[in-house]
């Protein structure tokens, strides 16, 4: 009797993007399961349909008009098992930092499998190894298991009590403890103001080598050029690319504010003294922490605890969310 490889596949369980029904291959728990052979075609098409639900193959929804899936940057055609489009990834293969932030791969790294100079290939050609979130880069499939997620979240709600409240690490802790807890529709940025700072970031930042260090520099320019005001802005995406704040010296803050952009409005008093309007930006992104981690190559904490949110982070376990915070303040003898 000739035999056949099967894979089943769960639905991914993202956290800050709606996730589809569960699937899971124990029929008793979740009431379905959907079978794939591993050349990718359903089997049979028509029974599929009937379950009553669009998301299918790894969990992406299916176009029962066209009999493609939708991977977020293109399409995938389960009767070739190839993508319709070519990879977007390859047209970035000259802007190193993009590509990282996008596959998470160096340029080196995804140019060692020549599998990925194909540009419709899905996964390496290696279904059984890897899955496609985005139609952009393959991860290892394990990750996208529901039952290694949630084991994830439960992991980091451990750190949150077991080791970061107990070390002080209040910020921190707030910081992650959010991030297990994001849900459509709900609003995922945290914004941080005076008299809304339960935390006190704002007093953490001012009393940090690091914004100090930062904030006498430009006091120090615009004395210099005889000015009595001025505006700067500094980080990624702005005209001072690499004039950003990373903390190194106060342990909650580094492990909150990964690499934030600083906006600062200036104008000098009559008594000398500066009337400051500062305001922070950054993302609570691990994907993003990876650019900065050059800083702590020597903590070895820093390292390793990252290297594992950032694979929390692809499951789902883990959500970004944009981070603003603003704050007035006098500087000056």
């Amino acid at each position: 009797m000739k035999k056949s490889l099967i894979i089943i596949y769960p639905a991914p369980s993202r956290r800050v993007l709606n996730p589809a029904p569960k699937i899971d291959a124990r029929i008793n728990h979740a009431g379905r399961c959907w079978i794939y052979i591993a050349i990718l075609l359903v089997i049979p098409s028509e029974i599929v349909l009937a379950l009553g639900t669009d998301y299918r193959f790894t969990g992406k929804p299916f176009d029962a008009d066209t009999d493609l899936y939708y991977y977020g940057q293109r399409y995938y055609d389960p009767n070739v098992g190839r993508f319709t489009q070519s990879d977007p990834a390859l047209n970035i293969l000259s802007d190193p930092e993009r590509l990282k932030n996008t596959t998470g791969k160096e340029l080196d790294q995804l140019l060692g499998n020549p599998q990925r100079l194909n540009p419709y290939s899905y996964t390496l050609n290696n279904p059984i190894n890897y899955v496609d979130p985005t139609g952009e880069s393959e991860i290892k499939a394990w990750l996208q298991n529901p039952y290694f997620t949630l084991s994830q979240v439960g992991f980091w709600k451990r750190v949150v009590s077991n080791y970061l409240k107990p070390q002080g690490m209040a910020i921190s802790a707030y910081f992650l403890q959010r991030s297990l807890g994001l849900r459509m529709g709900n609003n995922l940025d945290l914004n941080i103001k005076q008299g809304n700072d339960q935390y006190n970031v704002i007093g953490a930042i001012q009393k940090s080598k690091e914004y100090n260090a930062f904030i006498q520099k430009r006091i120090d320019q615009a004395n210099a050029d005889g000015l009595t005001g001025f505006y700067f802005e500094g980080g990624l995406g702005t005209k001072n690319t690499h004039e950003y704040v990373i903390f190194e010296s106060d342990s909650d803050l580094k492990y909150s504010l990964h690499q934030s952009n600083v906006y600062i409005t200036g104008t000098k008093m009559k008594d000398g003294q500066w009337s400051l309007s500062v305001q922070f930006k950054d993302s609570y992104d691990y994907k993003e922490f990876i650019t900065s981690m050059n800083k702590y190559k020597d903590d070895f904490k820093a390292t390793f605890g990252n290297n594992i949110a950032y694979l929390s982070e692809d499951q789902g376990a883990i959500s970004n969310y944009n981070i603003n915070i603003e704050f007035n303040q006098t500087w000056g003898d």
